[in-house]
């Protein structure tokens, strides 16, 4: 993932397990809109996990 002037993604942002995830949920026939609106949330936990400033 590249950053371009508005927006910004984490260095510590890990996208491994969402889209991990996202395709193990696929291949086990979760539907489609379901399985999007699922990675998104894991997608956002995952951002603001990594976006926390100290």
């Amino acid at each position: 993932m590249l950053d371009f002037p508005d927006h910004n993604y984490p260095g510590a942002l890990d996208i491994t397990k969402p889209l991990s995830q996202a395709a193990l949920n696929a291949k086990n026939g979760m539907s489609r809109s379901e399985n999007t609106t699922q990675t998104l949330k894991a997608f956002d936990t995952a951002y603001d996990s990594a976006n926390v400033k100290n």
